[in-house]
């Protein structure tokens, strides 16, 4: 009588009764498709097998062309191409350009101001006593770059907005071309940081991203709730 052998499990397969042997084990049940990404797996809720998508395998190790996925349909997708100006692995002191890891090139004179495209601007944290002032306000039209020697690079925007005024920093200041400065305001209404990184391109003009990032202080005072996180591609033009 199989019956008596049946361990209500459907994953492990069916059991059978042998007059001599005794239970014997039953063949797990196991369906393997053309898609090399996924992986069988029993599911035994619903007494079938499910292909899952395992997404690294798909894994180039490459950040500049995008986090590649896997779908039960179609196996290995590509990724998206990251932002230019995006800090990647694969190369010492690299940033992304293109979708490919460009490595930077040692000596560079750093100092100056440059025309940003697209100009930037973004407020949010609207005050609930004084309606039209926001916690965070900023607009710049270009960028001044301040190295002091090699301790610091120093990107400031100009003009600054009326209520948030910050500097982003990195120390020391960068070997080659490749630069990724960041800040970070504590508020009342909102945690701010800002980053730039970026590849000057040629002596006078560089391709980066601009990025925003707020979190709520808390009780009592925070109100961060329209602060959205972004950011943007921007090229810089020395004056």
């Amino acid at each position: 009588n199989h019956d008596n052998c049946d361990d209500d499990l459907w994953c492990n397969g069916a059991e059978t009764c042998h007059a001599q042997l005794d239970c014997q084990d039953g063949v797990a049940p196991m369906e393997e498709d053309e898609v090399d990404c996924t992986e069988a797996v029993c599911d035994e809720d619903t007494d079938q097998i499910v292909q899952e998508p395992r997404h690294a395998r798909c894994d180039d190790g490459a950040v500049c062309n995008g986090r590649e996925s896997c779908r039960r349909e179609f196996g290995c997708l590509p990724g998206i191409e990251a932002d230019d100006g995006t800090m990647c692995d694969e190369v010492p002191q690299g940033v992304c350009m293109s979708g490919d890891c460009v490595e930077g090139d040692p000596g560079f004179e750093w100092d100056g101001r440059y025309d940003v495209d697209p100009n930037v601007s973004y407020r949010c944290a609207e005050s609930i006593f004084l309606p039209g002032f926001y916690g965070v306000d900023y607009s710049f039209t270009h960028l001044d770059f301040n190295d002091d020697g090699g301790v610091v690079l120093q990107v400031t925007p100009s003009p600054n907005g009326p209520n948030t005024i910050f500097t982003m920093e990195q120390r020391p200041t960068p070997s080659n071309n490749i630069f990724s400065v960041s800040t970070t305001l504590p508020g009342l209404s909102c945690n701010e940081t800002y980053t730039l990184t970026g590849m000057f391109i040629t002596d006078d003009a560089w391709m980066g991203t601009f990025t925003r990032t707020y979190t709520n202080p808390g009780p009592p005072f925070g109100d961060c709730r329209d602060c959205q996180n972004g950011s943007v591609q921007l090229t810089g033009t020395r004056q």
